[in-house]
């Protein structure tokens, strides 16, 4: 009975953490989505660690529950959870989510470029009180 119980409990992990794993993954999309990758290279890049990310955690994962054996039921968990996570809520999360951002992000960059504007009018009359003294300077 206590195998069937050990079964049962890392089955359900193992799905909580497929559910995890499809989140972060969607986090990722919505960063993508957000700010947008001029390069291919670093979408490559950002894979290529989620999935290194992803594979050592199912390691110690493995490892924490099961020696470090991955059984057939850890994998269907893994994958179930990711299933569960894509048809129910990960594309209201990434539409949402990314809309939120996208909102948040608006009047930072008004912000900034009011700053980047009242900056440049004060470099400019800088430049133009600059010029007016050497004006001065090289006439007396």
């Amino acid at each position: 009975m206590k195998l069937i119980t050990w079964e049962c409990r890392t089955f359900l992990e193992a799905v909580f953490l497929g559910v995890i794993f499809a989140l972060e993954y969607d986090s990722i999309r919505v960063i993508r989505r957000v700010f947008p990758h001029r390069h291919l290279w670093i979408l490559w890049l950002e894979d290529i660690v989620y999935w290194i990310y992803v594979s050592v955690a199912c390691f110690v994962s493995c490892l924490y529950s099961n020696n470090g054996i991955m059984r057939f039921f850890i994998l269907s968990g893994l994958i179930l959870g990711a299933i569960i996570w894509c048809s129910l809520l990960g594309k209201y999360y990434i539409k949402y989510v990314a809309k939120f951002m996208k909102f948040i992000l608006i009047p930072l960059k008004k912000l900034k470029m009011a700053i980047t504007m009242f900056l440049g009018y004060w470099k400019q009359k800088w430049r133009t009180y600059e010029i007016r003294n050497k004006k001065r300077k090289g006439t007396t």
